[in-house]
């Protein structure tokens, strides 16, 4: 990678992390509260510091070159993901049905998920 590459991939990530929000506090991160501590590759290690509640957190970033058409992270195999691909997406309805559903259930996790013995 040439030293302007890095300088823009640098650019890059600390835009992204300043457009992030402090989880605690919900104030924005500038570009002065990042550190990189280590930049290996396409991984990229930063620290990060909320400018007001002083919460510190470690941020990790895979950054890939436009070149590099990666293929999706997944444990599913190509079975499952052709079943998935043909059912219909999960609605806001589908969601709230389910939260009105586990809010009154009584039951563990291995009756809820079929799994009893």
């Amino acid at each position: 990678m040439s030293e302007q590459d890095g300088a823009s991939e640098r650019a890059y990530i600390k835009y992204l992390i300043s457009h992030l929000r402090c989880p605690v506090c919900d104030q924005r991160y500038t570009t002065d509260d990042i550190l990189l501590i280590e930049h290996k590759d396409e991984l990229w290690c930063m620290a990060i510091a909320c400018p007001e509640c002083e919460t510190r957190a470690l941020v990790f970033a895979l950054v890939k070159s436009d070149e590099a058409q990666a293929e999706p992270l997944t444990d599913l195999t190509a079975e499952e993901l052709a079943s998935f691909a043909e059912r219909e997406p999960i609605t806001t309805d589908d969601v709230l049905d389910f939260h009105d559903y586990l809010r009154d259930y009584r039951g563990d996790m291995a009756e809820l998920l079929g799994n009893e013995p």
